[in-house]
């Protein structure tokens, strides 16, 4: 039988997990991950009244002063690490969510098969913690990569919300695979 604090804890990883979940959707599915500057040094970027915002998917560009006026159009030549953060954050989106089936798996089948299933029900949710840690490097390194390759093209002036939820949803789902997995790997208390 699980323990309730057992529940406890994977319940409360369940809705960190969903919301790593939602912060991962919202930066792959965003427009703008970073302000960048194209037309010289990012110093005299700040005066100009057009803003360029850069995505995985496409580059936006509109005046300051009305942001209701933009354009956007698709990467035309896509470089590698913008490349590679597009497959990351979607590889990361779905080891996400079957991450979180797995949890409710997890829980239903505790609840209803209790002691003939134990060994492999829990063998099920370390697999499901490391798919959440998984979920959580893929969309590591696609974030990290790609505001660094954009640092060192010179480019960035400053970072947009979407990578900011990009981070957040990130650590979410670190937090609970890694949460997970501990909570797993301890052996049930002994019941008499």
């Amino acid at each position: 039988m699980m323990g309730i604090y057992r529940v406890l804890r994977l319940v409360g990883g369940y809705f960190l997990g969903l919301l790593g979940l939602m912060g991962i959707l919202v930066a792959t599915a965003s427009r703008g991950w970073v302000r960048v500057c194209k037309f010289g040094p990012p110093e005299t970027c700040y005066m100009d009244p057009v803003v360029i915002t850069e995505g995985l998917w496409d580059i936006c560009v509109y005046a300051e002063d009305n942001v209701t006026d933009y354009l956007c159009k698709p990467l035309d030549k896509t470089p590698v690490y913008i490349w590679m953060s597009q497959r990351l954050m979607i590889a990361s989106s779905i080891l996400n969510m079957v991450a979180l089936a797995m949890a409710i798996v997890y829980l239903l089948a505790g609840t209803f098969c209790r002691q003939r299933c134990q060994g492999g029900i829990n063998t099920f949710a370390i697999a499901g913690a490391v798919f959440m840690l998984s979920a959580g490097l893929c969309g590591l390194t696609a974030t990290v990569w790609y505001y660094v390759a954009v640092n060192n093209e010179g480019q960035l002036m400053e970072t947009c919300n979407a990578l900011r939820f990009g981070w957040v949803g990130v650590g979410a789902s670190l937090l609970t695979g890694g949460g997970w997995l501990v909570s797993f790997l301890q052996p049930p208390p002994f019941t008499t």
